[in-house]
C-alpha cells in the first residue's frame, strides 16, 4: 500500500511573513531568521511554549546541549570563574552576567559549583541574567527558581530592551544596578559568560554569483500547491546586498579571509556578533569574558571546501535541510566566526581599553583544566591516581564519568564547542596576562 507523505502543518508565523513579503517584496534572510527565532510570541525562542528549557533541549527536545547533559558543565565553569575572581584579588563584590540564560539551569549549576568550590566567591557574586522573556510570567519563574541559590539579589534584564547592543545591557543600566546593590567600586570586577548564544544571532546569507557576492533574500514561492504545508511556502532569491553594513562586511572579509571565488559558494555573515562583543567590551571595566559556542577561526570557517556554509536547523533531534520551513518551530543556527570576535574586542571605543585574547580552546581541553577532583589528573584526594574500587563501582561515580565522556568526547561536544577567553584591565600592557586553568592544555590556535 502506498502512503501519502506526511504533511507538516504551517507555523503561525508563516502567514505573517508572507504578508510582509507581499507588502514590501522579498526580505533578506537575516530578517526571516530574526522573525523565526525572536518574533514576539511566535519565534522559536519567544513563543509561550519556550518559556522553559525543557521543550527545546534534552531527550524530549530538539537537541542536546552541554547543560542538558547535567550539572557537571556548570560546575566546571564555576571552577574557572572562581579562579578568575581570585586573580582579581578576591573582591568582596563582583557582577556575574549570563546572556541567553533560558530557564536559568546553567546559572543554577554555576552557583552550586561556586558554593562547592569557594564559598567566599559564591558570597561575593551578584548575578545578572539576560534573556528574551516570552512574558512577565517567564521572568517571574526564572527569578523564583534562581533566588534560593544566591546569597545576593539577582537582577534580570529583558534582552529586547537593548536592540542596539544585540541584547546586552548598556553600561548605564549596569551602573544603576550596581548602585542598587550598593557596589561603589569605580572599577568593578565582572565576568560575562555565554553558552550557545552567538550561534543563534540572525545571519546574512551570501552567495557567489558570477564575479560578485549577492545576498540571499526570501520570497514567496511561485506556486504553493499544498496550502496545508509550509515546506514550499518560501524560496530563496539572490539580490544585491540590502542589509545595512553587509556590503562593507563582505569587502572586509574578502580582503582579510580571501573568500573563495567559487560559483555558488554560499556562506553566512554574522553582523551582530561583533556588535555584541563591542558592547561587552564597553560593559566590562575590569574582568573576563567567556564565549562558549561552536565555531571556527575565520581562515577555517571560510575555507574553499565549506561550499554550503554552516547554517543548519534542529527539530526533534533531526537536521531539517530547509531553513525556510516551519518558521518558529525549528532552531536555526550557524558557526561563530571567532576571529571577528577577537578583532571586535581588540578595537575598542575611544578611551576604552581593548580586550586581550587569552586563548581559544576546545571544550575538551577547557574542561580538562577545570575538572572536579574525582576526575582531575592531579587530584589532591587521590594523588597516586588510584581510586578506591568501591568508589569506582558506585552509581554516582559512573554517572559522573558518563557525563564527563559526553562533554569531552572529541567526536561530539568536546571538539565541536570552543571557548574564547578574553580579559580587560587584568594586567598592565607590558606584564604577563593571568594564567588560567582552562588554558592549561590549550593548543595554540591562530585567530
Amino acid at each position: 500500500m502506498n502512503h501519502a507523505p506526511a504533511i507538516t502543518p504551517p507555523s503561525a508565523l508563516q502567514g505573517l511573513l508572507l504578508q510582509r513579503i507581499a507588502k514590501g517584496g522579498p526580505i533578506p534572510f537575516t530578517a526571516f531568521m530574526q522573525a523565526a527565532l525572536y518574533e514576539p510570541g511566535l519565534g522559536y525562542y519567544t513563543h509561550p511554549a519556550s518559556a522553559t528549557d525543557a521543550p527545546l533541549t534534552g531527550a524530549t527536545g530538539d537537541y542536546f546541549t552541554s547543560v542538558s547533559v547535567g550539572k557537571l558543565f556548570g560546575e566546571c565553569l564555576a571552577r574557572q570563574i572562581a579562579e578568575m575572581w581570585r586573580t582579581a584579588g578576591s573582591p568582596s563584590h563582583f557582577w556575574l552576567l549570563e546572556q541567553g540564560a533560558r530557564d536559568g539551569r546553567l546559572a543554577m549549576d554555576v552557583l552550586a559549583g561556586l558554593q562547592a568550590e569557594d564559598t567566599a566567591c559564591h558570597s561575593a557574586a551578584h548575578l545578572i541574567l539576560v534573556e528574551y522573556f516570552a512574558d512577565d510570567d517567564a521572568q517571574a519563574r526564572l527569578s523564583a527558581a534562581i533566588a534560593p541559590l544566591s546569597n545576593n539579589q539577582v537582577a534580570l534584564a529583558n534582552a529586547s530592551h537593548f536592540p542596539g547592543s544585540a541584547g546586552l545591557p548598556d553600561p548605564q543600566w549596569l551602573t544603576a544596578q550596581l548602585d542598587a546593590w550598593e557596589i561603589s567600586d569605580p572599577q568593578p570586577f565582572g565576568i560575562l559568560y555565554s553558552n550557545e548564544l552567538l550561534d543563534a544571532f540572525p545571519v546574512a546569507l551570501i552567495r557567489r554569483c558570477g564575479n560578485q557576492w549577492l545576498e540571499l533574500h526570501v520570497a514567496a514561492a511561485e506556486t504553493n500547491t499544498s496550502p496545508a504545508s509550509d515546506a514550499q511556502a518560501f524560496r530563496f532569491i539572490p539580490l544585491p546586498p540590502a542589509t545595512p553594513g553587509l556590503a562593507e562586511a563582505i569587502a572586509d572579509l574578502d580582503q582579510q579571509a580571501q573568500l573563495p571565488d567559487i560559483e555558488g559558494y554560499t556562506t553566512e555573515v554574522n553582523l551582530l556578533a561583533p556588535v555584541w562583543m563591542r558592547a561587552a567590551a564597553r560593559l566590562l571595566k575590569r574582568g573576563y569574558i567567556l564565549t562558549i559556542d561552536y565555531g571556527l577561526p575565520r581562515r577555517l570557517l571560510y575555507s574553499p571546501g565549506r561550499t554550503e556554509g554552516t547554517l543548519r536547523c534542529f527539530r526533534r533531534h533531526t537536521r531539517p535541510a530547509n531553513p525556510l520551513q516551519t518558521p518558529g518551530l525549528q532552531d536555526i543556527t550557524s558557526d561563530v566566526d571567532f576571529t571577528a570576535l577577537a578583532l571586535a574586542g581588540g578595537d575598542p571605543d575611544p578611551g576604552q581599553l581593548p580586550l586581550h585574547v587569552l586563548g581559544l580552546v576546545d571544550q575538551q581541553r577547557f574542561l580538562m583544566g577545570n575538572a572536579p577532583p574525582l576526575l582531575s589528573a592531579d587530584s589532591p584526594l587521590y594523588p597516586d591516581g588510584n581510586l578506591p574500587p568501591d568508589l569506582v563501582r558506585s552509581p554516582g561515580y559512573r554517572a559522573l564519568l558518563r557525563a564527563w565522556q559526553a562533554l569531552t568526547h572529541p567526536e561530539h561536544l568536546g571538539s565541536k564547542f570552543h571557548i574564547l577567553l578574553q580579559c580587560k584591565g587584568m594586567h598592565t600592557p607590558n606584564a604577563t596576562p593571568p594564567t588560567l586553568r582552562g588554558l592549561r592544555f590549550c593548543r595554540h590556535v591562530e585567530l
